[in-house]
């Protein structure tokens, strides 16, 4: 992952932890996702296992970039493809696709 950070304000860090969500579930890291939009705040539900407490902007971010960085590397020795289980549904913006 690139060393320069993709946002500058609280919107665009929300925006950036979503992306990284979707970007987890293609590469089967995690099943899904949700993200509570309001007018002041996003909520962030990833769900593990028993639980699903909901999560800042910037915990899903600081989550997220862990667990997609740490995948990525562990490949790395397989010239950098990552592997997929199978179908996984996308959540976004409050709602399950």
């Amino acid at each position: 992952m690139k060393n320069q950070y993709d946002f500058c304000d609280e919107y665009t860090l929300a925006e950036t932890a979503e992306n990284l969500a979707k970007k987890a579930v293609k590469l089967g890291l995690i099943q899904s996702f949700v993200v509570r939009v309001f007018a002041d705040s996003w909520q962030f539900y990833i769900p593990k296992e028993n639980e699903s407490e909901p999560l800042t902007p910037e915990q899903a971010y600081l989550y997220l970039k862990r667990l997609v960085e740490q995948a990525i590397e562990e490949d790395a020795p397989d010239a950098g493809t990552l592997r997929t289980r199978g179908h996984h549904m996308v959540g976004g913006r409050g709602f399950q696709l």
